[in-house]
């Protein structure tokens, strides 16, 4: 799972989200970054099959976001109560 807009290297599932593409159907999903709901609705409905959440902690592909006070913290919690590493 990672952020839309977010780039991460030239491997096909971490391009979800960019270049017009959604989530990539078994592979990869995608959340607005800044956005906690999102990554909150995924991870319900898909948590148990997300291996990672992919963030950085500033989105930087065409401009520069910053992320909203405690999200960031907000994800690493998020990912600890599914079961997953926050790092």
């Amino acid at each position: 799972m990672k952020a839309v807009g977010a780039y991460h290297g030239c491997y096909d599932d971490l391009e979800a989200g960019l270049y017009g593409r959604g989530d990539l159907e078994g592979r990869a999903l995608v959340a607005p970054f800044n956005h906690l709901d999102g990554f909150e609705r995924i991870m319900k409905k898909h948590g148990s099959k997300v291996a990672a959440l992919v963030i950085e902690p500033v989105l930087v592909t065409g401009r520069v976001v910053a992320p909203e006070p405690g999200f960031l913290t907000a994800l690493q919690t998020l990912a600890q109560r599914h079961g997953r590493s926050p790092f």
